[in-house]
């Protein structure tokens, strides 16, 4: 008990232990609501009359595509002025009429602001369902000059449209970003969290440690000055992070990472621990100050340098930080 004591007494007395306690609290948690800030808005879309036909198709289309439904124009415009939407589409009461006529131009109305992230990418979302409504009656007067109705062109158009046997595409997706959802406030999340760890394992628990241990080993022999200072430190210290690292988690509602953190900071207590062993201090600062530069590429915020560089994807099972991130279940 006394050595625990003693162990407790030399943690209070490090100021930096409890600086970094403190990030390990609150800056991960706070990357975990910056990951969540940066997604993409979506975008929505306001009828003006929905009993037309063809502008409920056109809702529909639009549905489909991640737009937003709206029932009022004003909140659609203020949401896209404010950022919660990136963009917004107006389909005006006639469009039917429109299209009938042949008045193709400025059948709908699209909204976006300055700060718009893609304005370019919603545009073609609404071309493509303005498209899909209008393409019979871009063909209804060369067909009905054949001979073939209007009424039934239409007919034959929608039935296999609704059975996807018209403008279906079938594409083969892959995966090649980060999804803009929570998964990127995790990502965000796992990077402070796992940055932080490493370096408080060895800047606030192995690095002081073993300077005490050397202090103390003209007295009482380094056997001793490690099994009764370095041991019951590591132990405090690591616990200390933990339950900083828990409380975040916690503040997130991420409990999931709870058990991948302890087990990281097993890790990287036995990594420092064989670290500190080793003689000499200088080169231990300096490979650390470059194992937490490189770590960088796990940054998910378009610095991961694996982007520019695949090979370098080779050497991050070899950085602590990638550790959590493996742990976590985000690779």
């Amino acid at each position: 008990m006394k050595i625990l004591l003693f162990a407790f007494k030399k943690m209070v007395k490090t100021p930096v232990y409890w600086i970094f306690a403190a990030a390990i609290l609150l800056v991960p948690a706070l990357f975990f609501a910056l990951g969540r800030q940066t997604k993409t808005p979506p975008a929505g879309y306001y009828v003006e009359n929905g009993a037309d036909k063809e502008a409920d198709r056109t809702a529909n289309y639009l549905r489909e595509s991640g737009f937003l439904p709206y029932d009022q124009r004003e909140s659609l415009q203020e949401d896209v002025a404010t950022g919660v939407l990136d963009a917004g589409v107006v389909i005006p009461a006639d469009l039917g009429t429109r299209l009938a006529e042949g008045a193709y131009q400025k059948s709908l109305t699209f909204i976006s602001a300055p700060t718009s992230a893609y304005p370019d990418l919603w545009k073609e979302h609404a071309v493509s369902a303005l498209y899909a409504v209008c393409a019979p009656y871009i063909s209804a007067a060369i067909l009905e000059e054949a001979g073939i109705p209007r009424e039934r062109l239409f007919e034959a158009y929608w039935t296999r449209m609704d059975k996807g046997k018209l403008f279906t595409f079938q594409l083969t997706t892959q995966d090649g970003a980060l999804s803009l959802s929570e998964d990127r406030s995790e990502r965000f999340f796992l990077f402070g969290l796992s940055l932080l760890f490493f370096l408080a394992s060895w800047f606030c628990i192995a690095s002081p440690l073993m300077e005490s241990v050397h202090q103390l080993t003209p007295r009482i022999q380094k056997r001793k000055a490690f099994a009764s200072l370095y041991l019951p430190g590591l132990l405090l210290r690591m616990l200390g992070l933990f339950a900083a690292a828990s409380i975040s988690c916690l503040l997130v509602n991420r409990s999931r990472f709870l058990l991948p953190s302890l087990l990281y900071l097993l890790l990287l207590s036995l990594f420092s621990l064989l670290l500190a062993l080793l003689p000499g201090k200088n080169w231990k600062d300096t490979l650390i100050f470059f194992l937490a530069l490189f770590s960088l590429a796990l940054c998910p915020v378009y610095l991961d340098l694996t982007l520019l560089a695949p090979a370098l994807s080779a050497a991050r099972p070899f950085i602590p930080p990638f550790w959590l991130w493996m742990l976590g279940g985000m690779l």
